[in-house]
């Protein structure tokens, strides 16, 4: 793994830390009447998107159940059909699929799983919610 992937996928598990907050505690209809919420979260997901563009395959099938087509996609959808936003798919990705990648990610870069960004990664964002089911280290 190159530096600059370790970067990027530093920017993904910040920007899925970031989506985390922005609906944690916040039910599925509050968030579908908040324009600035679904702002905030269709921008990180735009950045994950992009993020996993810039990584080599390598990288990608050597992560274990990371959607990287589909985080691509998503961001396509975004960034391209804005207006054909379906919210309710927006906050159905935002509650299940990003938890996903975080987990995935953060996983990948634990030195115990041959990673070894886990140390810089937590420097760079102590309070990050601990995903269901996985204590952090």
């Amino acid at each position: 793994m190159s530096p600059e992937e370790k970067v990027r996928l530093t920017h993904i598990v910040e920007a899925a830390t970031l989506i985390a907050s922005y609906i944690n505690g916040v039910s599925k209809e509050a968030f579908l009447r908040d324009p600035m919420r679904q702002d905030a979260v269709m921008r990180r997901i735009q950045i994950i998107g992009e993020a996993v563009r810039h990584l080599s395959h390598q990288v990608v099938t050597s992560i274990p159940d990371f959607p990287a087509k589909e985080a691509r996609g998503m961001r396509n959808v975004l960034v391209h059909d804005y207006e054909g936003v379906n919210l309710e798919r927006l906050w159905d990705t935002a509650v299940q699929d990003i938890p996903a990648i975080r987990n995935a990610v953060e996983k990948y870069l634990r030195p115990d799983t041959g990673g070894n960004g886990w140390e810089k990664l937590k420097e760079r964002i102590p309070d990050a919610p601990p995903i269901p089911g996985d204590e952090l280290p």
